[in-house]
């Protein structure tokens, strides 16, 4: 994973990604040690699939550990279509959606809004990244996902 780690501003890169809070209109600076992991972390989409690839293979965390994680104990509202039963796990929301178990995590902080989707009985991964803090990358996992399971 070489493009994934905690982001501090002070390191010069040419990568970065430069985040909006509108479409012409760059974010506010933060001081990435104030938000620390809760949106500090940046990855790209190809990390992100390696990672969610190692989780299959055990190579992260054993599988028992998995199990914890990925078990709901919170019911929480329902904000996205076609998603039922939803709870939430340690960090992880999880749920049904196209009758298919459904675990997602999603995040945003000034100039970037995320989503990761899992449909683990399936082994499919929808990952949206976006420098537009507005971006509703929820609706985009949403419509690829159903792409995906209506060609099924």
């Amino acid at each position: 994973m070489a493009d994934t780690g905690y982001d501090d501003n002070r390191r010069l890169t040419t990568h970065r990604a430069v985040g909006y809070s509108e479409p012409t209109v760059g974010a506010d600076y933060i001081d990435m040690s104030v938000p620390y992991a809760a949106g500090g972390l940046y990855s790209a989409v190809e990390d992100v699939f390696l990672w969610d690839q190692a989780l299959y293979a055990g190579k992260l965390m054993s599988f028992s550990l998995q199990n914890e994680m990925f078990t709901p104990f919170v019911s929480i509202p329902v904000d996205r279509m076609k998603v039922s039963n939803v709870s939430y796990g340690y960090g992880w929301r999880i749920g049904v959606q196209f009758d298919r178990l459904w675990i997602a995590h999603g995040g945003g902080i000034d100039g970037f809004a995320t989503i990761f989707d899992r449909y683990p009985d399936d082994k499919i991964a929808i990952i949206a990244l976006s420098n537009l803090e507005s971006a509703r990358v929820g609706d985009i996992a949403l419509e690829i996902a159903r792409m995906v399971f209506a060609a099924k």
